[in-house]
Parts: structure tokens; sequence; C-alpha cells
């Protein structure tokens, strides 16, 4: 059976191009254990295997945040599907979409959404059945 090499790096700042240490894995896990808890190394530390690609925390969390604009186009799109689909005033597309009333009526504003019919109907706050102006 072969021992597998693994390299100890720092978690905080991962380089595998300086590991803190390099050996077997049974051994690296017991000298990694070892100097944590003696506080020779005061940061935690990770063990990878040589020519593993390892990104920091911070960046593997950037590239998972979402891109804002491209947020915006998914919400317009549902915004113009649910209006193709007979939702004519922000309250009616608010609900359908789920997307909050606020936001709805930014994102019209924001693009000047065009329609088939150039207008949104407005409802009156108490009576949405009631439509205030064309």
């Amino acid at each position: 059976m072969t021992e597998t090499q693994v390299l100890v790096i720092n978690a905080d700042l991962p380089d595998t191009d300086h590991p803190l240490a390099i050996g077997p894995e049974p051994e690296m896990f017991k000298l990694a254990q070892h100097n944590y808890k003696s506080g020779e190394w005061p940061f935690p530390v990770r063990l990878v295997k040589p020519g593993t690609k390892v990104r920091s925390d911070a960046a593997y969390l950037a590239s998972m945040k979402q891109d804002s604009k491209q947020g915006e186009r998914e919400d317009i799109k549902a915004i113009r599907q649910a209006h193709k689909h007979g939702k004519h005033s922000l309250r009616q597309i608010s609900e359908s979409t789920s997307i909050e009333l606020k936001r709805v009526k930014d994102l019209v504003h924001k693009y000047s959404l065009p329609l088939t019919n150039d207008y949104w109907r407005a409802e009156k706050y108490n009576n949405p059945d009631e439509v205030i102006a064309y």
C-alpha cells in the first residue's frame, strides 16, 4: 500500500507553492494537530494533495455571488412574461412573479419597459379590480 503524500497549507492564505510541511497523510495529520494545539501554527491549516488548485474562502464566496445585472435581467424577463400572460397591473405582476412590488415598480421605471399596449394600468389601493387611469 502506498501512502498518499499531502501538503499542509495555511487555510487562510492557501499557497501550495510554499507548504508548511510535506509528507504522508497520517503523519501530516498528526503534525498539523500537534502544531495547531501547541500554538506553533496560530491559524487553521488544510491538508491537500500536491497539484491541487486551492482557492481562498473569500475568492470562493466572491465567485458564488450573483451578478446584479444578471439578477435584473432575470426579473425583467419574469415581468415581461407575466405581462404577456395577461397580468397588466404592477400588483398582479408582483404577485405572479413573487418579485417585491417596489422592485417591480423600480425596474419598470428604470428600464421604461415597452408594452404591447404602451401603458401600465393603475389600480385603486382599496379596490384592485377598479382601474384609475389608462
